[in-house]
């Protein structure tokens, strides 16, 4: 793959002379930004809003000036090598830096979405150059190959990112459900924790017309249902208010469960298996030949 991304600042003030400085630094530090929350993606992980990033999502962003052209203005990027590093052997060699460009622009043009992060950086650029007050558009151009992508950020794009990250927002806080172990409650407070079967931790709040439910499902497994709060970045939840408690659905093990406790003889257990009970120790015994001796002790790494 061709390692160049190309952005055109196109409308009648994108020229050069005119393009204020700022608005090229915002241009390229808003790209990388894009890029590299889309990199945080490829490698199964997040990239914060602010924040030092990763060595190598910071490394896979970092996109370097090849040129101008002049016309509407194009900035001629290249994107970075992949480095030697465990990343790298893990995507098969591949370039992050190129996973994250194209990841990115897939959210751009929506064959990727739900992805609110990523579209955040793309409406913060929208939103940081004016886009359809002060340029007309931002065009993105990534050559692969014998194709070329390419994809526009206009004034109806930066509107449909707005209502996307809005939506997304909005749907954040809302009547949900939660399953997992509920522990360290506070009866006074009435706040307790539950721990998800993927490890987090959600702070739990209940009115005192719950907490007799709430005692009887400490330590087992557990739904609650209410209102959830989320972090907008990961998706994790972070609270819940309980409106309802339910104990968790019981597995179904197909036997009956009353037998794992119950106790048998060994002349029972022989009877249910239908095998017969030694009586007499000196007959078990293995019969070998010397060489099948020699080879066993061998394997052993012990002299015969």
């Amino acid at each position: 793959m061709t390692r160049i991304l190309e952005i055109v600042l196109e409308g009648a003030d994108a020229r050069l002379g005119i393009v204020p400085a700022t608005d090229v630094a915002k241009l390229f530090t808003s790209v990388e930004s894009a890029i590299a929350r889309a990199s945080g993606h490829v490698l199964g992980t997040r990239v914060k809003g602010t924040g030092r990033r990763r060595q190598v999502i910071a490394a896979a962003s970092r996109l370097r000036l090849r040129g101008y052209r002049e016309g509407s203005l194009v900035h001629i990027l290249e994107i970075p090598d992949p480095p030697i590093d465990e990343a790298s052997l893990l995507l098969g060699g591949a370039s992050l830096g190129e996973l994250g460009v194209d990841f990115a622009l897939d959210v751009l043009t929506e064959r990727r979405k739900n992805i609110p992060d990523v579209a955040e950086a793309w409406l913060s650029l929208a939103d940081n150059l004016a886009v359809g007050q002060r340029y007309d558009a931002i065009r993105l151009e990534r050559p692969n190959g014998t194709n070329r992508l390419s994809t526009r950020i206009d004034a109806g794009v930066r509107e449909r990112l707005r209502k996307s990250v809005a939506e997304y927002k909005a749907a954040a806080i809302g009547p949900n459900a939660l399953r997992g172990t509920l522990y360290e409650a506070d009866f006074e407070r009435d706040t307790a924790h539950l721990r998800t079967p993927t490890g987090d931790v959600v702070s739990v709040s209940f009115g005192d017309e719950l907490s007799d439910e709430i005692y009887g499902v400490l330590r087992s497994s557990t739904e609650l249902r209410g209102v959830v709060t989320y972090d907008p970045e990961s998706s994790r939840a972070l609270t819940i208010t309980v409106a309802e408690v339910s104990p968790g659905e019981q597995l179904n093990l197909g036997f009956d469960e009353s037998a794992f406790w119950r106790t048998h003889t060994a002349s029972e257990l022989a009877e249910q298996q239908g095998v017969r009970a030694i009586g007499d120790l000196s007959s078990l015994y293995i019969q070998t030949t010397d060489e099948e001796t020699e080879a066993f002790l061998e394997a052993l790494g012990v002299e015969a």
